[in-house]
């Protein structure tokens, strides 16, 4: 026999609970005119509180999953930052011809508030890098990526990535770098 779902046992336990009080308020009161007025009036009203459950305690509940989810994607894009992404910086800025304005734009200062990070976000948008790839060694990236490698594939499994488009194409962004730079065969002429 197949099992019986507990939502089923439980709206049958609350629709049997119902009955039983009405069942005793009629005993005791022997009144069905008052039963079935605010019986009619409950049902009535049943309408709207459908509406206020639904829409409501749905997008509470929408709404926490979704800061839970961005908490957990900020864990794993900090866990990107501290296992490769900081490093794949370091490494670019060795290739970077436009080194100097970062190096005079993008200071920053922990005491700020949010507007001079904001201020900071602007600069940095204006920001063009100018790519040499003679200018340093590019075997020590080929080594890097080839080592985090295993790491930024688990990280392309997380499903909540997804919800991160910017940094989902980052992502994507380093592996097609991998590749191209292996297809390329500068590894083998540097």
């Amino acid at each position: 026999m197949k099992r019986i779902h507990w939502k089923i046992l439980f709206s049958v336990a609350l629709v049997g609970l119902s009955f039983l009080l009405h069942l005793l308020h009629y005993l005791i009161f022997r009144d069905t005119h008052h039963i079935f007025l605010y019986l009619l009036g409950d049902l009535a009203f049943l309408p709207i509180n459908v509406l206020l459950v639904t829409l409501v305690i749905e997008h509470l509940i929408h709404k926490q999953e979704k800061h839970s989810m961005f908490k957990k994607l900020n864990m794993v894009i900090g866990a990107f930052f501290s296992e490769a992404g900081t490093g794949l910086l370091r490494i670019f800025w060795k290739f970077d011809n436009n080194q100097q304005y970062l190096a005079d734009h993008l200071i920053f200062d922990k005491e700020w508030k949010q507007a001079e990070y904001y201020q900071l976000k602007k600069k940095f948008n204006k920001y063009k890098p100018e790519i040499d790839i003679h200018k340093d060694n590019v075997e020590h990236l080929q080594k890097f990526l080839r080592e985090k490698r295993e790491f930024l594939l688990r990280l392309l499994e997380n499903p909540n990535l997804l919800e991160h488009e910017t940094f989902t194409s980052l992502l994507w962004a380093v592996f097609h770098l991998t590749e191209e730079l292996s297809a390329s065969g500068i590894f083998q002429r540097v």
